[in-house]
């Protein structure tokens, strides 16, 4: 046999060996690439749905369009509280199991002292705060939204009250209705307080939700507003009998506590509460649990 063949028949397969092996090689590494990126994926989306849901929300805030209210935000409320904004933002979540009935649907208005704030999507009933009284401690309203009575709102939600967390509500309502955010957010918060499990939400929520594209809060109904009208101080005395409201035009205004509103529940989570599921839009709302 000819030496130079022999050699150059040898070098042809030991190549060839030398490419399968180096093929062979990149593959594996392809499929443990694959894997450990399918790995990293899993651990992460377990990650986020073992963590609470504020935690969750304040980790990714930015990528998920909040607008966080600190001291270096223009026009900030100054309460680092997180918002979402703008005319329909992805914070839809499903209490309970048929995310298809509109009833367990609720929307997320922000994390507002280290706790996440939701809404009910759609109006729970439409009522007079009162026919009597303006004070919320012993309003129609409040005995509808905290008490376990036939027909309320607290008895229909029963099977979630543990993942509620009680929380202090301004009722003392404002005398002025300011077109400045800050000056409403202060004037609330400033009022008196009441412990209680539900409320509605206040007139700084609704206007700290607005962006240039709209305002998801307008659910083009009439609203109740869980703030007040109350007199100055100059005519302290005087009793106002009204309470504000958001008409369907989306304009903050307000009316007699005889007069029937809807009625929007709003409430606390627990900081406990995490997430099983979901990335927050309509179709695929985020799930909740935990106690």
């Amino acid at each position: 046999m000819n030496k130079k063949g022999f050699l150059s028949t040898s070098m042809v397969y030991s190549f060839f060996l030398v490419f399968l092996l180096l093929l062979l090689f990149i593959v594996a590494d392809l499929i443990n690439s694959r894997t450990l990126v399918s790995r990293i994926s899993d651990e992460i989306k377990e990650s986020i749905y073992s963590s609470s849901l504020s935690g969750f929300i304040i980790n990714e805030y930015d990528s998920l369009g909040l607008v966080y209210h600190n001291n270096l935000l223009e026009n900030s409320l100054n309460d680092n509280s997180y918002r979402y904004v703008g005319s329909n933002p992805n914070n839809y979540v499903c209490l309970g199991g048929n995310c298809s009935d509109e009833n367990n649907l609720y929307r997320i208005i922000g994390v507002i002292d280290g706790k996440v704030k939701l809404i009910k999507n759609t109006a729970s009933t439409s009522m007079a705060i009162d026919e009597f009284t303006s004070d919320y401690n012993y309003t129609a309203l409040v005995n509808y939204l905290n008490t376990p009575n036939e027909g309320s709102y607290y008895t229909a939600i029963s099977s979630y009250i543990n993942l509620i967390a009680p929380t202090s509500w301004h009722i003392g309502g404002i005398s002025e209705l300011s077109s400045n955010n800050i000056e409403v957010y202060n004037a609330e918060m400033a009022s008196s307080t009441v412990l209680r499990e539900i409320g509605l939400m206040y007139i700084s929520d609704y206007l700290s939700a607005s962006d240039s594209s709209g305002n998801w809060l307008n659910d083009g109904s009439n609203s109740w507003f869980i703030t007040k009208s109350v007199a100055d101080i100059e005519n302290a005395s005087e009793e106002i009998n009204e309470y504000y409201y958001i008409n369907s035009q989306g304009t903050i205004t307000r009316a007699n506590i005889t007069t029937s509103n809807n009625v929007r529940p709003v409430f606390y989570l627990k900081n406990s509460v995490t997430i099983s599921g979901g990335n927050g839009t309509r179709n695929n709302p985020y799930l909740i649990g935990g106690k």
